[in-house]
């Protein structure tokens, strides 16, 4: 088996509980491996420069890296040690120190890259050479506000590869650079734009038309005008693979949107329309009716929904086994 390291094994922090965390399935498969990995885990959950450098110079054929939420190790540490790990294929920096020099350090030595996850990295400020990881699967770059500009966001139409994108909390999501990202990336199943202030569902219908094989997008905290609900539902009309959508604090997208969801993505398993005040009962009615295989339900602050419309309508998803219904004047939490 191919040489894999890990350090700091403990999740990260994610908004959204229900998001799945980088690198799912690395993790899982090493939780599998019993107590030896769980012990390796846990002798180099304090990875300092000198054991860094140790590891580098010993493990020239290391296929994973993970510092992520690492202060002690320097930006000069992580440029030495890409130098020696041109085999690396998953790469976690996130809330590191990490710097341009870094980040250009592994683009350079690590052109075989296929997960990378730069969230929260705030030292960074040019993402320029992300384009040239043409074999990259999996990009998170949450979080980089400064650095995630609507240029960089257009350039990632280069990564003809990518599956997963995170560009949650960054304000280079523009509609224009979706536009631009959706010329390139058509094999993208896992996408989100949570609080994303500038995003417009011009954008949003761009990225869905060119990748109709989505099963997750977030578009969370997200109230601004430029959001239109006839756009997002004409996006979701496209995408009838979606699974999982969270509109969470997205008040506009009440009307169309919900209905589009009802017609057009009968594999929905998990939902959220918390905050979506004027949601009414007839929309969730039809939501509840055809999407058969609907698991979670989140209707927080949905003020407008009724007692008799819920009891009526929720014996209609056979799978629902999770309903939010927190600050509904007729409901309560289940």
């Amino acid at each position: 088996a191919a040489p894999r390291l890990a350090v700091r094994p403990s999740l990260p922090r994610h908004d959204d509980e229900r998001q799945p965390a980088p690198f799912p399935l690395r993790l899982q498969r090493l939780r599998q491996e019993g107590e030896a990995a769980e012990s390796t885990l846990r002798q180099v959950s304090l990875l300092n420069d000198e054991q860094l450098a140790a590891v580098a110079a010993t493990r020239p054929d290391l296929e994973c890296l993970n510092v992520g939420d690492n202060q002690t190790v320097t930006p000069p540490a992580l440029v030495a040690a890409a130098a020696k790990l041109p085999r690396l294929r998953e790469l976690c920096l996130r809330g590191t120190r990490a710097t341009d020099a870094v980040l250009d350090a592994f683009v350079a030595g690590c052109p075989d890259l296929r997960q990378l996850d730069v969230s929260e990295c705030r030292s960074l400020t040019d993402l320029g050479r992300l384009a040239q990881l043409r074999e990259l699967r999996e990009l998170r770059l949450s979080r980089c506000s400064t650095a995630a500009t609507p240029e960089i966001v257009g350039s990632l139409c280069a990564l003809r590869k990518l599956e997963v994108l995170d560009l949650s909390y960054c304000a280079g999501v523009t509609g224009a650079a979706l536009q631009d990202l959706a010329t390139g990336c058509r094999a993208l199943t896992w996408l989100s734009l949570a609080s994303c202030p500038d995003v417009t569902d011009v954008g949003v219908l761009a990225v869905a038309v060119a990748n109709p094989g989505l099963v997750y997008l977030n578009l969370a905290v997200s109230p601004q005008p430029g959001l239109k609900d006839e756009g997002v539902a004409a996006a979701v009309a496209a995408l009838r693979r979606l699974r999982r959508l969270d509109a969470t604090g997205c008040p506009q997208l009440c009307s169309k949107t919900p209905r589009s969801l009802a017609q057009n993505c009968e594999w929905l398993e998990d939902l959220s329309l918390a905050s979506c005040s004027q949601l009414q009962d007839e929309d969730l009615r039809a939501i509840l009716m055809r999407c058969r295989r609907l698991g979670s339900l989140d209707i927080t602050a949905c003020a407008q929904l009724t007692e008799a419309t819920l009891l009526e309508a929720l014996p209609s998803a056979p799978r629902l086994r999770r309903v939010v219904l927190s600050l509904i004047p007729e409901g309560e939490e289940e």
